[in-house]
């Protein structure tokens, strides 16, 4: 598996537990569910943003540049 798939194996799994996180936060009128499942979507786009440079840069310098 390649380090993109597995980034994209574990944004999809983020997705689910933010979207658990915020069903679970709504039906149970919980502000503090919904604040953890906007912690974790934001965990995730730091992640996201932190890798995608570095993945860019890998491609490019294993590509010749």
């Amino acid at each position: 598996m390649s380090r993109v798939q597995r980034l994209a194996v574990v944004l999809l799994l983020n997705l689910g537990l933010v979207t658990a996180l915020a069903v679970t936060g709504l039906a149970a009128h919980s502000l503090a569910v919904l604040a953890a499942g906007a912690d974790y979507l934001a965990d995730a786009a730091a992640g996201v943003a932190a890798s995608c440079p570095g993945d860019l840069i890998t491609w490019w310098l294993g590509a010749g540049g």
